[in-house]
């Protein structure tokens, strides 16, 4: 599913009725995923990029600071 692939060669043989889903299906499968995710938590977001926070290394996201959270 690479839509600047899928596009090239649609665009080249004129064949775009379909077209509109390789570019609608992602962003509506990250919207939905966005969406689950928050309800499953409870509303409340993410407080910061970094994945694992549990360790001594300085997260860049959280404007260097050395905090450690679970």
């Amino acid at each position: 599913m690479n839509p600047a692939r899928t596009f090239g060669s649609a665009f080249r043989g004129r064949y775009r009725h379909a077209l509109w889903v390789y570019f609608l299906a992602p962003t509506l499968g990250m919207l939905v995923a966005a969406e689950l995710f928050l309800l499953i938590r409870g509303g409340i977001g993410p407080s910061c990029a970094k994945l694992h926070h549990a360790n001594e290394k300085r997260c860049i996201f959280c404007r260097g600071a050395r905090q450690v959270r679970l």
